[in-house]
This record gives C-alpha cells, structure tokens and sequence, in this order.
C-alpha cells in the first residue's frame, strides 16, 4: 500500500511537471501578436472607437501572466477634434488566473507610461469621455459579466488636456506620477498624487471608496488631504452616484497662508489677507445644482456666512446665495487716491467697464453685513439685495446706517444696448460728516447734519463717459455746526465742504465759522450741472449766495458766490466786496480771487457757456442783489415770498446764548437783488 501510494504521488508530481513544461513552451511559443486583429476589433466594437496597436504585444508567463501593449491609441468621438481620446507609450496588464475559475477579473497591477488623454466637450456639452450609443449594445443584455477588481494602479508622466467647448484654448495638466492601491479586494483604494499645471503644484493623499463598489455604481467615499501650492484643504465625503454626481457630499475645508496665494492661482493682484479660512458643506443634487451650506469664510478682519447655490444646465449659470457678515472690510481691494487724482487727474475714470462678467451669468445675492467699511464710509446694519439677469444689473434695496444718519439708494446698470445705461438714486438723511473717513482726516466740520439727494440717469462705455451724459439732479443740504477754516483742498466727492471753505470770504481770518446751514442744488442735463441760485453759505457773520456750473465731462468748476455781512456782526463791509469765486477741476478745485478773470475759467467749460450758462454767469450778475434773509432758503428753491414769510433759522434758536448769537437775531435792513433779473 505504501510503495503504490509513493508510485501515485510520483506519478501526479510528474503529471504536473509535464504540464507546467507544456505551459511554459506553449507560452514561450505563443505569439500573441496574431490575434492582434481579434483584439483591435474586439475593442472596437464595445467602444465604438477606433482602436490601434502600433507596437507589439507580449506576453511574461506566471501564474499572474502580464501582457503588454506598445504604442495604444483610442480615437475621439466622431463629433470631436482629430486628436485621439487616449494614446500612451506602453499598457501593461498583470492578471491573477485563478480567480477567472470563479468568474472574477483580478488585476493585480495596471501600468500606464506616458498617456496622454485629450478631454473636449460638444456643442450639447457632451464629453468625449462618454461612449457612443453603439458601445452600450455591443454587449448583449443577458450576458452576465465577470466581477472585475483591480489592487493596483500606477501611471506616470501623464498629460490631461481639457477642452471646452467655445474656449478658444485647452487647459493642459501633467501628472508626475498617480498612485492607487488596495490592500485586500474590496477595501478602501489608498491614492498618491502629484499634478502639475503650469507653475502650479497639486498633491494629493488619502483614502477612496473601493474600485469594485465603484464600478458596480455604489455610494463612493471621498477622505483626501490636498496641498495645491500654499493652500491646504480637505475633502470628506460620499459620492452616491458615481456615474452622474447626484447625491455627492462634501465637508470642505480649506486654509491659506494668505489671500494672495488664492489669488497667484487666479492670475489675479489680490492682497495679503492673512490668514484666509474657508469651510462648508457642498452637495451636488438633481437638475445640476450645486449647493453650499454652514459657509464660514475668514479674510483678514473680514468674515462672511451663509448658504449659495450654483445651477448650471441650459443657458447662463446662475447664482444665488444668503450671506451674512459681522464685518466686511473693502479697504484692501480698493486702491489708494493717486497723485495724479489729488492734482491735476480725474475724478471719473476713463477706463471702459468690464462687462462680460454680468453677461456671463445670473445672479441673485442678498448681503447682510452688520459692518462694511470702505475707503470712504463705514456703514452699519446693511440690507442690500443684487440681482443680474438679462445683462441688467439691480441692486435693490441699498440701506445702511451712515455717520450716524440713514442711506437708502438703489442702482440699475444695463449692458443690453450698445453702451451700458446706469440709473441711481442715493438719499443720504441726517449724517455727521465729520464721521466720514475724508472729512475726519482733513477735520473740517463738527457736527453739521447733512442731507444729500441724488437722482442720475446716464449712458456710456465707462464713468467718465457716462458722467459726460448725466441728466439729473444733485441737492445737499448741511446744517448747525462748525467749520474749521483750513488752507488745503479737498477732491470730488468732498466738494460741499471745499466750497464753503473757499467760499467763507472770513475763512483765513477767523480758525472756526459757526455754520448755520449751507446748500449745493444742482440740475444736471447731457453732462452740465448748472445751480441757477443754488450755492448758500450761512454763518454766524455772512450770508452767501451764488450760482455755477461744473462740466462732468471736462471736471471744470465755475462757481461764483455774492457774500454779504449780515446786520450788527460788525464786520467792515470792505473785507466782503466783490464775489468769491471758485475754478479749477472736481480733482482740484482752487478760488480765483478776481471775479472778472473768471471770464477765462469759464471758458475752459466750453459749451457750458453757449448752452445755458450765459444766464447764470453774464458780465454784470454779481452787482444785482438778492433781497433775502435766508440763502440757503432761495438756493433750495424757494421763491423770495416764501422766504421773505418764513422766519430765519437763526431766529427759531439759540435766543442769548451770547451776544454774536443775538445780534443774528436783528439783522434789519436787507440785501436787495442778488442774482435778480
């Protein structure tokens, strides 16, 4: 019994050499290339591509044979570019045999040198990537396939290009090495990858879902760590249909060292924000939305909340979000006053607006923010609402508390017609200018409520141009306070407060003027804004009036004021002869101290002169008096009845505060026919 079961086991072991001698020759002697034609076609049919060979195939025997291709190319779509979908140097495939007994398709490891895939999309912003309808009945219906799963997965020196449809150019990535293995079947698929774009570097470690969960449409799990230059990120999350994107899952985090990183990304200026923090939760639901929830954004002193929703599909992307700020600081995306601004430049800016960006998209963003603060205000409790669509631009309710007062204002900014067309509306109530950030720094008034009213309608490729076109009107009116006389200019938006320094003929005499109120009334029409009797100065000693022009589309100034003392300030009528009269540009006004050379100011305004100016400017206007106890009654509109009726401002308070204060309150004889015809 011992002797025939040593004979059997012989025998077998012998069985076994023999075969494994016949498997080895058969394999050393098989060629492989001649089924390259089966193989092409095979291919062929189940991707409905063309499909090349260049080089050989060879086969390296085991029991885990691996096959290699040389020279492989997939063709594009039939829509696509000329350029083949996949071609890479060398394919190598390393398959466990023993598993095919049980119906299952193991690759051990999946080898890809040097491909290089061209991704474009079409016309109906179908990817080339997505296989033709002939590919999905290649396969017949009831033929069950084999499970497949892959424990490795290498390629190096890869090249991704992506081409959307209507870019005029590909963007293109190179991947230096991507990495992707699995412990045991079925586990988790641990990944390395390095990617290189441009002068950009993306790494990326962590963990996926399972390669055969993946293939089978299973939820797929996202956990990677992510290093993209000076930015770090996370990403933690499910795919639930891998296939399509609907039900993806993210919890995003991500930091950056400063906002100027995020921008050298961009190819944009940002500034050096710092820190920059960013987290969220993202998830991709049906109809190609794309929602962001719990955001929580950190910049510098500035933070934002809220929620925002992306919807592509058909036609323009659209946007919508909920924010919420604690504090919003602009203050560094907005550039410093130029030199060229303070003297001799332009308040209105020539450059042409950008207005692709609001042809590209639909929005509708509503934006709380419990502080803004800018250049030129601080703002509390803003309410505001934006919305684009159609290429028109609303933003609609604007309201905020402002220097201790109220704003209210909306814009309508329409790109449809040849040029943009904007109209705004800014109602200012009730504000301390001497808050704002411009007037605080100079000090020029203490406590003078203010109110400013502006209605403007314009068309024009940029501001100048639409400042050129201006038809409106601008109406600010100051009350009680101090001015504090100083020798220094300020631009543009801080006219009111040059003017009445320059235009206070006592202002180099006296450190303060106690100011009872000040008026600016301009109309504005095709670019000229002309106050026909609206300039007023009122202050404890003189009473002003005057009229001007301002052309917006050269910024030049012609404004003349007729100061007058008023009654029993003892004041010697010597010191207010003549009118005061201001020149120069919105960027750089100046007084001009003889009236009748403000001939050749005014002549720098051109056609202001020819088209309507003439009535307020005539040789001669400055001798006629106005009989008035209240200029700043007459520049608001009011006819010489009325103001003539009304008991002055002076009068209602301050009965004895002291003995200048009373003697305002006696002023008898009055002045006669300034700017009377």
């Amino acid at each position: 019994m011992k002797r025939l079961i040593w004979i059997l086991t012989l025998s077998l072991a012998g069985l076994v050499l023999i075969a494994g001698i016949g498997l080895a020759v058969f394999v050393a002697t098989f060629d492989a290339n001649r089924y390259k034609g089966e193989l092409v076609e095979l291919v062929e049919r189940q991707t409905d591509r063309d499909f090349a060979v260049e080089g050989e195939i060879s086969l390296v025997p085991s029991l885990e044979p691996t096959v290699a291709l040389e020279g492989v190319t997939l063709g594009n779509a039939g829509w696509g570019s000329g350029e083949p979908m996949l071609a890479l140097d060398r394919l190598e495939v390393q398959i466990s045999l023993l598993p095919l007994l049980r119906r299952e398709l193991v690759i051990s490891r999946l080898l890809l040198d040097a491909p290089v895939i061209h991704l474009e999309t079409g016309p109906e912003g179908r990817g080339n990537w997505q296989l033709g309808e002939r590919a999905a009945e290649a396969a017949p219906a009831d033929r069950e396939l084999p499970a497949l799963d892959i424990h490795e997965v290498r390629i190096t020196d890869a090249v991704i290009r992506y081409h959307a449809h209507g870019d005029e150019t590909a963007r293109q990535f190179d991947i230096d090495h991507l990495g992707m293995y699995v412990e045991s079947p079925g586990q988790p698929l641990q990944i390395d990858l390095r990617v290189d774009h441009r002068d950009h570097t993306l790494a990326a470690t962590g963990e996926l879902g399972s390669l055969r969960g993946l293939i089978a449409g299973e939820p797929f799990a996202v956990n990677l760590d992510i290093h993209l230059d000076e930015i770090r990120a996370s990403l933690d999350g499910t795919i639930d249909q891998p296939a399509t994107l609907v039900g993806t899952g993210f919890d995003i985090t991500a930091t950056a060292n400063s906002l100027a990183a995020i921008g050298r990304l961009m190819d944009r200026d940002l500034p050096p924000l710092e820190p920059v923090r960013v987290s969220g939760r993202l998830d991709v639901t049906a109809d190609d939305q794309y929602r962001l929830t719990g955001l929580d954004l950190r910049a510098g002193e500035s933070d934002l909340r809220g929620t925002a929703t992306l919807r592509l599909g058909e036609g323009r992307p659209h946007v919508a979000a909920e924010l919420h700020a604690k504090h919003l600081d602009t203050r560094p995306f907005q550039p410093e006053e130029k030199a060229e601004t303070k003297k001799g430049g332009k308040v209105f800016s020539p450059e042409p607006f950008s207005v692709s960006g609001l042809q590209a998209v639909e929005a509708e963003i509503t934006l709380k923010a419990d502080r803004l603060t800018t250049r030129g205000a601080i703002l509390e409790d803003l309410d505001t609402q934006l919305v684009l669509t159609q290429d028109r631009l609303q933003i609609d309710p604007l309201t905020a508390k402002l220097a201790g007062g109220r704003l209210n204002g909306a814009l309508t900014f329409n790109t449809t017609g040849k040029v943009p067309v904007m109209v705004a509306r800014l109602d200012i109530n009730d504000i301390l200018p001497g808050e704002l950030p411009a007037i605080a720094e100079k000090n020029l008034i203490r406590e003078g409520r203010t109110d400013m009213h502006f209605r403007g309608r314009g068309a024009g490729a940029s501001p100048a141009a639409i400042a050129a076109a201006l038809n409106g009107e601008l109406r600010v009116e100051t009350g009680r306070g101090e001015l504090l006389n100083r020798k220094t200019t300020i631009a543009g938006g801080d006219l009111l407060f040059t003017a009445f320094q320059m235009l206070n003929p006592l202002a180099e005499e006296e450190p303060t003027s106690k100011l009872v109120c000040g008026v600016l009334n301009f109309r504005i029409a095709d670019g000229l804004a002309t106050a026909d009797k609206g300039i007023a100065l009122q202050t404890d000693k003189v009473n002003a009036l005057g009229s001007g022009i301002i052309d917006l589309e050269t910024e030049a100034l012609d404004i003349r004021v007729k100061p007058k003392a008023r009654e029993g300030i003892g004041v010697g009528l010597g010191s207010l002869s003549g009118a005061v009269a201001l020149g120069g540009t919105l960027a750089e006004p100046k007084p001009v101290a003889d009236a009748q050379g403000m001939a050749g100011a005014a002549a720098t305004i051109g056609g202001a002169i020819a088209t309507g100016g003439m009535s307020l400017l005539a040789k001669g206007l400055f001798d006629r008096t106005f009989s008035t106890k209240d200029p700043c009654g007459v520049a608001r509109g009011k006819t010489a009845a009325e103001v003539q009726a009304e008991p002055r401002e002076a009068e209602k308070a301050e009965d004895d505060k002291n003995v200048m204060e009373k003697t305002t309150e006696g002023v008898g004889d009055t002045i006669r026919g300034l700017f009377d015809r």
